[in-house]
């Protein structure tokens, strides 16, 4: 008999996994040899994974998007914090945006039309310094999910990964923007092109 929690703790080490090393949730399914029943039994914050699994019970999706919105909004990786009302409403509203994921993405377009007229600018590395978009996301002027759509249209992550020299910050936002890809559901690439090119290209 499986441990009441184990599949919330299983979840949510894959996940942690995934966003902080190499391994891939993606492609080992969301297994790994370090999470077992045993290492599970023994650790002291047994009760929160028990609190969230009896919350997601029912669809293993909202579990997934659950533990995945707040790594990416908070970055809080300890278990404890997310049974909180503030993680709650994290990955509510999460939730509620990526049902007009669209919509948002074309707001964002505007925004940074608005913001710099000629496109190109927005993507450029100057001195090896962060380029406009990186600090617009920075600064939460736009949202990840549009650095994410942007970059699967134009593919600009590669030119920032070799020529932005700072090496305290950018790294781990590379990291976190490429292994969120996958999680981010949009409409096919030609379709965003379509959006992009009518609202800032």
């Amino acid at each position: 008999m499986i441990l009441e929690g184990m599949h919330a703790y299983r979840r949510y080490m894959s996940l942690k996994l995934h966003f902080t090393t190499q391994y891939d949730f993606f492609k080992y399914g969301g297994k790994s040899r370090a999470i077992s029943e045993k290492t599970f039994a023994k650790r002291k914050d047994v009760f929160f994974f028990r609190k969230i699994e009896r919350k997601y019970s029912d669809n293993d999706e909202d579990l997934t998007n659950f533990f995945v919105s707040n790594f990416i909004s908070s970055g809080k990786t300890w278990v404890g914090d997310l049974t909180s009302l503030s993680a709650e409403k994290i990955f509510a509203d999460w939730k509620k945006n990526n049902e007009s994921m669209t919509y948002l993405f074309t707001e964002d377009l505007k925004f940074l039309k608005d913001f710099e007229e000629d496109s190109q600018k927005l993507f450029e590395v100057v001195e090896g310094g962060h380029p406009q978009l990186l600090k617009l996301m920075l600064g939460k002027k736009i949202r990840i999910e549009t650095v994410v759509a942007t970059n699967r249209v134009l593919g600009f992550m590669n030119n920032w990964d070799e020529q932005i020299d700072e090496k305290f910050i950018y790294p781990n936002i590379s990291k976190l923007i490429y292994k969120y890809d996958p999680f981010v559901k949009l409409i096919k690439t030609k379709n965003l092109r379509m959006i992009m090119r009518a609202e800032l290209l």
